[in-house]
């Protein structure tokens, strides 16, 4: 064989065998571990108006402007303040950023349903949930929820779910609606997002706000 036929051989099978090691990488690190999210989180998430009674709403924290709630987690808000209201829940943790002075996603949160006429005592805050991850772990291991409501919208419920139930929490997914500026940018956020938890869940890692709580 000739040393040019020879050498694109060798450089047609190398390149194929990376392709080859990208390809399980991937399948490994995304396809596999969002599948496997998917599959254990959805049945969670009901589809009609929730029925029985529970402790807790945990609403997951998204962005703010200040005070003012963006869209999608106004929208979370009054979802848990409508179950409160219906007699569905009995308190209601706010999760989420909480820790700065221009930016305060559980204050923002408090003020929001303290507008809407819900007695302080109700709400129970997380200033530490810094993660979807952080917020469920602290859930459970911080606050002693073992039964409850999330809410948040349905791409991001999957996940929560999941976790929670991973936690031994007892749970259903409240989907919500609110409005997603970039719907593409939070695909691939959640779609990392998963694999991320999925790992982090599988080497039993400790958010590093794990240890902390503010009331």
């Amino acid at each position: 064989m000739m040393p040019f036929f020879r050498n694109a051989r060798h450089l047609f099978f190398k390149i194929k065998s990376y392709f080859i090691f990208l390809f399980v990488c991937v399948l490994i690190g995304f396809i596999l571990p969002n599948l496997w999210v998917w599959h254990k989180g959805n049945k969670f998430i009901i589809a009609s108006q929730p029925i029985a009674k529970r402790e807790f709403a945990i609403v997951l924290g998204a962005g703010v402007h200040g005070l003012n709630l963006s869209g999608a987690l106004r929208s979370r808000m009054t979802k848990a303040i409508e179950l409160y209201k219906n007699h569905k829940i009995r308190h209601i943790l706010v999760s989420g950023d909480g820790t700065e002075q221009f930016y305060n996603e559980t204050l923002a949160m408090r003020r929001f349903a303290m507008q809407q006429n819900i007695p302080l005592e109700v709400l129970i805050e997380d200033p530490l949930g810094y993660s979807t991850y952080a917020s469920i772990i602290r859930a459970k291991t911080i606050y002693d929820i073992k039964s409850a409501y999330i809410i948040s919208q349905n791409f991001h419920l999957v996940r929560a779910c999941w976790l929670a139930d991973t936690q031994g929490i007892s749970v259903e997914g409240v989907p919500t609606g609110g409005s997603m500026s970039d719907e593409w940018y939070y695909i691939i956020r959640e779609t990392l997002a998963r694999s991320k938890d999925f790992m982090m869940y599988l080497l039993d890692a400790e958010p590093p706000t794990l240890r902390g709580a503010l009331f």
